[in-house]
């Protein structure tokens, strides 16, 4: 919200009468509950309440030329986070205010039919931070009606931003004097390559191929795993190095002037062992010019990795363990609905002085929300709301 005075003054400069800007407001509101916590290793409550808010603006600092901020903080509680001291009541106690800021600027050249852009990530909270860079570049073809794009970023996370890693142990592991884990950072690599296509009027199609590279600390210090023949529990453990390959695929396809039919497939594998298959589908219906009503659903097939095993199923001779049942094997359901509200003037228009020489143009507000349901038990609920501007 800190950078909204900025726009507002950049926009009353003379210089910039032509240009706009585009403001966007994304409110959320997710709650979760489930009894396969893995930081009390692999049983007990997951209940977890989110409040989020996300402001995104888009600047036209010039000609082609492109800057977008996001902010986005959030406020949650956490009954799994409030259990890495066992001796609190189980209750979604624990709360953290994670914050981040996305600064990307973009170019386009009209002539040459290509764009790149850069790109920047902050992001802190109690536990973990980090901070990423990287960039893009696109070619569209002479007919425009094809692109193929090329992005890559590099991400450092950290553990324990304030403090020495151990205080993040289980508080029954931090009197025996072992240092579980022998870093505090990971680093990740990530390569896409994107093609987009408009096969006709009704029918286009994008496929993706990526590449993800992590090292460092892979696992949570605060996840605890139990054994069948040891009382005391340990820090989960795994391989320091995981190579992940993402293959995705989209197709949407416009039936007439009302109906669109947004299908979307994604292979996942990794070295960890983890393989899924994702498929979304999402049919936006135009109740009229101006009001859109969007079903979806979404449905995840998950082979988990040989490094899980529930609560006291595992042999203490083990190299690497996790109780952690987001790396097991299941199966979800993500179904929901959406409404958009998005007249070709506008809503409304409004100005913050009698002076400016712009108004805000109120163009959109959004809703949406959605259950999830997982073969493990966990569950969850997501709404949000989202309102768009222009200046």
């Amino acid at each position: 919200m800190l950078f909204f005075p900025i726009v507002v003054a950049a926009q009353n400069d003379g210089t910039a009468d032509n240009r706009k800007t585009e403001i966007d407001f994304l409110f959320s509101y997710y709650e979760q509950s489930g009894n396969n916590s893995a930081v009390s290793g692999g049983r007990g409550t997951e209940e977890l309440h989110d409040y989020s808010g996300i402001l995104i603006v888009n600047i036209s600092i010039k000609k082609n030329k492109n800057l977008r901020i996001e902010n986005g903080i959030s406020y949650f509680t956490s009954a799994s986070y409030d259990n890495i001291n066992p001796n609190t009541i189980t209750s979604a106690s624990y709360s953290d205010q994670p914050i981040y800021l996305d600064v990307t600027y973009s170019t386009y050249d009209t002539a040459q039919r290509h764009s790149y852009g850069i790109k920047g990530r902050v992001m802190m909270e109690e536990y973990f931070g980090s901070i990423s860079m990287g960039g893009y570049y696109s070619k569209l073809s002479k007919n425009l009606n094809r692109e193929i794009k090329f992005s890559a970023n590099f991400t450092v996370d950290k553990w324990a931003l304030y403090y020495h890693i151990s205080k993040l142990y289980p508080v029954e592991l931090k009197s025996t004097g072992i240092e579980y884990v022998s870093t505090d950072k990971r680093y990740s690599s990530n390569f896409d390559i994107n093609l987009s296509q408009i096969i006709n009027k009704r029918l286009q199609a994008s496929i993706s191929l990526g590449a993800i590279i992590q090292t460092g600390l892979l696992s949570a210090p605060y996840h605890r795993v139990y054994f069948q023949d040891e009382d005391l529990p340990r820090v989960e453990r795994l391989p320091d190095t995981k190579y992940r390959i993402p293959v995705s695929l989209r197709l949407h396809y416009f039936l007439g002037d009302r109906i669109i039919f947004r299908t979307f497939y994604r292979y996942y594998w990794d070295s960890f062992g983890i393989e899924s298959h994702t498929i979304n589908i999402e049919i936006p219906y135009k109740i009229t010019n101006f009001i859109s009503f969007q079903p979806f659903y979404r449905v995840h097939f998950q082979k988990g990795t040989k490094y899980f095993a529930p609560y006291k199923e595992h042999d203490s001779n083990q190299e690497y363990y996790t109780s952690d049942y987001d790396l097991s094997s299941f199966t979800s359901h993500f179904i929901g609905v959406g409404l958009r509200y998005s007249p070709a003037l506008g809503i409304g228009k409004f100005k913050l002085s009698k002076k400016a020489k712009k108004s805000f143009i109120f163009r959109e507000i959004q809703l949406r929300g959605g259950s999830y349901r997982r073969s493990d038990g966990m569950k969850s609920m997501l709404v949000s709301c989202g309102l768009s501007l222009l200046h």
